[in-house]
């Protein structure tokens, strides 16, 4: 809840989430506090890379290469 709070303290309004597909509880009560906190402040993107710690997938590289308003303005990683 306080990662979303502080990013719209700054402003942001587009985030992509990077989230660990493996369902541990603690992640997904990480992911939950999250959109609970952005919902109707943050346009929230999730996504849930085959691994967690790996490089960038190209969805996300697409997203975060975008040259249109739709881009996040910051990443969010767990």
């Amino acid at each position: 809840r306080l990662i979303a709070r502080r990013l719209v303290e700054k402003g942001h309004r587009r985030i992509l989430y990077r989230h660990d597909r493996r369902g541990l509880v603690s992640v997904e009560r990480r992911l939950s506090g999250f959109l609970a906190e952005a919902e109707g402040k943050l346009d929230v993107i999730v996504t849930r890379p085959a691994w967690w710690n790996g490089p960038l997938e190209e969805k996300e590289i697409e997203l975060l290469m975008r040259d249109t308003p739709e881009r996040p303005t910051a990443a969010v990683c767990w």
